[in-house]
């Protein structure tokens, strides 16, 4: 959810690295980056690719990025409220390093940074979603599971990869 900070280079942290979203390049700071822009979400980028993400926010119900509220300040995030509180227009949903975050229209609160997390200023602390009643805030949805199998073919691929070269560096040892 923080995609305008700065994007850690994975590299370093495993034998291979899928970084998802806006910042994540393959080959400069992940092996394998995946797509998560709604229109264009699954798409495995791989190395020497020149694509990267946009960052644009999918429309939900009528609203795009208006539908998340960032941190005004850095600061300790505290709020009583849970993912699928029905909140309104100026309801005080928490408060970060003594300054009061308000809702930014009705719905039901679609996520949120969890109680007590220091947050750095201008990262998303929570989301709305405006559709009222046929709001969603359960389970995966279609482009959740999107993401979740290109995840999957990222590593099956690398995996097919991997075991190519094995095998061709055998055969030169035999």
């Amino acid at each position: 959810m923080q995609k305008y900070q700065v994007t850690p280079d994975l590299r370093r942290l495993a034998r291979f690295t899928i970084g998802l979203g806006p910042g994540f390049t393959a080959g400069t700071n992940c092996d394998s980056a995946i797509e998560t822009r709604p229109s264009k979400a699954g798409r495995i980028i791989q190395q020497g690719s020149t694509d990267a993400a946009d960052g644009i926010s999918r429309r939900l119900g009528g609203s795009g990025a208006e539908r998340f509220v960032y941190s005004p300040v850095p600061g300790r995030w505290h709020t009583p409220l849970e993912i699928g509180t029905r909140i309104f227009k100026d309801f005080i949903v928490g408060h970060l390093g003594g300054e009061v975050v308000r809702a930014p229209f009705d719905g039901m609160l679609r996520g949120v940074v969890r109680d007590g997390t220091e947050v750095p200023e201008g990262v998303k602390l929570l989301e709305v979603d405006p559709r009222g009643r046929k709001a969603n805030w359960t389970g995966i949805d279609s482009r959740g599971k999107i993401i979740a199998n290109a995840v999957t073919k990222a590593i099956s691929i690398h995996t097919e990869a991997v075991t190519v070269q094995s095998r061709r560096a055998l055969s030169l040892v035999k």
